[in-house]
């Protein structure tokens, strides 16, 4: 049983017998015990993002990516934790490296958009709000963003179209 990897996972969440470090320790065991699975990593780095840990968040979610490289979503949160470092060059390269797994998530070209506004690439921020539109365009969020950037960018008429074009309601933004 101490070397089952699901026995560690499973254990790590039932709050009767762990605390917050003790979960982590847990699934420090799970990845260890089974070198295969990238839930355990994913779910390690996860905890480590939630505590606002980000060096120790990015070792796990590389090692989740190590063991599923094809994961999309895996890049986008790497990407979130390099953005929360302020290493916006990684978070961009994360962000289109899960963009070229899977370009069909609204939220990617969104972080994209975002982590390129705080680099002031405000041609290429603007590209990827517009993607984001395109496949979310209900997301109101995406085009108060847009929004933004354009003035910044001090072209005033463009950003009141793209605030006037947004709708009352957003996903994100409720």
């Amino acid at each position: 049983l101490d070397e089952d990897p699901i026995h560690w996972a499973s254990l790590s969440w039932a709050d009767e017998f762990f605390d917050m470090p003790q979960r982590v320790r847990a699934y420090h065991t799970a990845v260890r015990l089974d070198r295969r699975n990238d839930v355990y990593a994913n779910t390690l780095a996860s905890i480590y993002y939630a505590q606002r840990d980000f060096r120790n968040a990015i070792a796990n979610y590389l090692e989740a990516i190590q063991r599923a490289p094809g994961n999309a979503a895996y890049r986008n949160a790497l990407g979130n934790a390099y953005f929360n470092l302020l290493d916006y060059a990684r978070a961009v390269e994360a962000y289109q490296a899960a963009l070229a797994l899977d370009g069909g998530f609204a939220v990617y070209h969104a972080n994209l958009a975002l982590t390129y506004a705080r680099l002031e690439a405000w041609d290429r921020s603007i590209e990827a709000y517009t993607k984001a539109i395109e496949i979310e365009p209900a997301n109101a969020g995406h085009r108060n963003d847009l929004g933004n950037v354009c003035f910044s960018r001090a072209e005033y008429a463009r950003a009141a179209e793209a605030y006037a074009s947004s709708p009352r309601t957003s996903p994100r933004r409720c």
